[in-house]
Order: structure tokens, then sequence, then C-alpha cells
């Protein structure tokens, strides 16, 4: 059974080739793929600024919705757009990996927690 994670890439001031976005979906698919179930959609957003010296600064902003977990939005800026793509994907998969652990040993210390209240009646009734 494959999960689809639906990706939306938009962007501002570029021609998004096709090759750039089977990249994109290609590095997607693989910072995500231990947590696919949870992660229902992704959008990444490209744009681009000029900076104070005249250079132009690429950025990627990538807006990450997971169940159980706010949204998360992780932005990247770099003279190289791929370098900011690759980063913000992967500081953005890393994110979704502490909330979920986060998430995970909340509800297994809930449960032991109730567990322990349950014995706890038991002994007094």
């Amino acid at each position: 059974m494959r999960i689809k994670v639906h990706i939306d890439i938009q962007a501002n001031g570029y021609v998004v080739s096709k090759e750039l976005k089977r990249s994109i979906h290609k590095r997607i698919h693989r910072s995500f793929k231990f947590h696919k179930r949870k992660v229902r959609k992704v959008v990444v957003r490209l744009f681009y600024t000029i900076g104070s010296r005249g250079q132009t600064i690429k950025s990627c902003r990538v807006l990450t919705v997971a169940n159980g977990i706010p949204q998360l939005v992780t932005e990247k800026r770099s003279t190289n757009l791929m370098d900011a793509i690759n980063s913000s994907i992967s500081v953005s998969s890393r994110t979704v990996a502490k909330y979920l652990q986060k998430l995970k040993h909340y509800r297994l210390g809930q449960s032991r927690l109730l567990e322990q209240s349950q014995l706890i009646h038991r002994r007094i009734a």
C-alpha cells in the first residue's frame, strides 16, 4: 500500500522546470519516508530577494501539515537555490520527527499514568 503525500510547489519569480519539480518531489519523499503515514501535505514556496550588496538571495519556505502536530513552517535562504531547498526540507523533516517523537512519548506517558491510576483504584476497592 503506497501512501500519498500531497505536495504543492509554488514559485514567485521563477519558472519551475519539470526537472526541478521532480527533484523536489524526490527530496520530500526521501526526507519524509519514515513519517508518510502522519504527513498529509507539504507546500514548498520558492522566491528570491535582493540582498544588501545587490546579490539575489534564493529562499525556500516549506509548510508541513501532519496529523497530531501544529503546522510547521521552515525557511532557508542561500545564494544557491538547491542548497536552500535541500536544507529547508531536511530541517522540516527533522522537526516533524521531533514533534512526533514527543507526541509518542506523551501518549505513552498518559497511558502509563492511566494504568497506574487504575491499579491504585483496584487496590483501594
